[in-house]
C-alpha cells in the first residue's frame, strides 16, 4: 500500500484503524454474537437452547476465513450455560453461509463437566446437526456415585441419552 500526502501521525492513525477494523472483521467472521455473549441462565447445557451462547476461551486463537475456522489452543476452556468443556486444542468449524458452529474437534485432555458429572477422554467431536459429542480415546463418564467406561462414547445431548461401546460399569452401593 502506498500512502502519499499523508503526515505520519495521520498515516499511523489510519494504520492502527484499518488493523482493528481488520480485527473486528475476522472475529465478527469466525464468531458469531452468540460466542462472546454471557449468560447467566440456570439449566442449559451445550445443546438445546439455541440462545445461550457459547463462550470460547484459550491462550491462542487462530482464524481462517476462507477455511471457515477457529482454531483455539493452550487452556482451551469452553462454556455453555452450565456446562464447562476442556480441552488442549479446539478447532470449531463454521457453516458457510450463517457462520454458525456446525462441528467442533476436540484433541488433549478433554474435560467436560455439568454440575456433579464428569466425562474425560483424549479426543472429543461435537456435530450441530445431530447435536451429538463422540469421546474417544479412553473415555470416563463419572458421578458422585457411578463410573462408565467403554471404547466409545456418544452422548445425544438434546436427548439426554448415551451409548457406550465395550462398557464398564461401576455402581458404588447405597447407603442403609
Amino acid at each position: 500500500m502506498i500512502f502519499t500526502g499523508m503526515s505520519r501521525s495521520s498515516l499511523t492513525k489510519r494504520v492502527i484503524v484499518s488493523t482493528l477494523l481488520i480485527g473486528i472483521l475476522l472475529l465478527n467472521a469466525t464468531l458469531s454474537s452468540e460466542a462472546v455473549a454471557e449468560n447467566t441462565a440456570k439449566d442449559k447445557i451445550i445443546q438445546s437452547d439455541k440462545d445461550t451462547p457459547l463462550i470460547i476461551t484459550s491462550k491462542n486463537l487462530v482464524a481462517d476465513t476462507k477455511k471457515k475456522t477457529a482454531i483455539f489452543t493452550g487452556s482451551v476452556k469452553a462454556v455453555k450455560g452450565e456446562t464447562t468443556f476442556y480441552a488442549d486444542k479446539m478447532v470449531v468449524y463454521y457453516t458457510s453461509d450463517d457462520k454458525k458452529v456446525d462441528r467442533i474437534d476436540a484433541t488433549g485432555n478433554i474435560k467436560l463437566v455439568k454440575e456433579d458429572s464428569v466425562i474425560t477422554a483424549e479426543n472429543a467431536i461435537y456435530t450441530a446437526k445431530d447435536e451429538s459429542v463422540v469421546f474417544t480415546g479412553n473415555p470416563e463418564a463419572r458421578d458422585s456415585k457411578n463410573l462408565v467406561k467403554g471404547t466409545k462414547m456418544t452422548y445425544f445431548l438434546k436427548e439426554e441419552y448415551s451409548i457406550v461401546e465395550n462398557s464398564s460399569v461401576f455402581i458404588k452401593d447405597k447407603e442403609k
